[in-house]
């Protein structure tokens, strides 16, 4: 099955196995780089991103990174997420800072497929 190209309409075949694998440990690897100075690490994108936790600290440390030097932001999240409504609630509060930061979001919200992280559709 081929997947439309976003430029002049071509279509292109959807992306291997092994590079979807390679995709995803890079990112996984530049997550962690990123994490590293809050002490979290994430091990499965499938799974890390889920409760929203790791996700509001990705987002706190880019966020302080292009703020420059001065107090870090923290922002609100249930820490110990114990049922979905919850974990939807914490992934919101990590795209409203993304949105409230001009970064436009696209077909991107909380219930995006219960926020499983999916390589195969990002990058087709």
């Amino acid at each position: 099955m081929e997947t439309p190209s976003i430029s002049e309409g071509r279509t292109h075949p959807p992306p291997s196995a092994k590079w979807v694998d390679i995709q995803q440990k890079t990112f996984t690897n530049w997550v962690n780089e990123q994490l590293r100075p809050t002490g979290e690490q994430v091990h499965d994108l499938r799974i890390d991103f889920c409760d929203g936790l790791k996700l509001i600290s990705l987002v706190e440390v880019l966020q302080n990174k292009a703020g420059g030097p001065g107090p870090s932001r923290r922002l609100r999240r249930i820490r110990s997420p114990v049922n979905q409504h919850q974990c939807l609630e914490n992934v919101q509060v990590a795209l409203n800072a993304i949105a409230a930061d001009n970064i436009k979001l696209v077909n991107i919200g909380s219930q995006t497929r219960h926020w499983r992280f999916d390589f195969e559709e990002v990058f087709e």
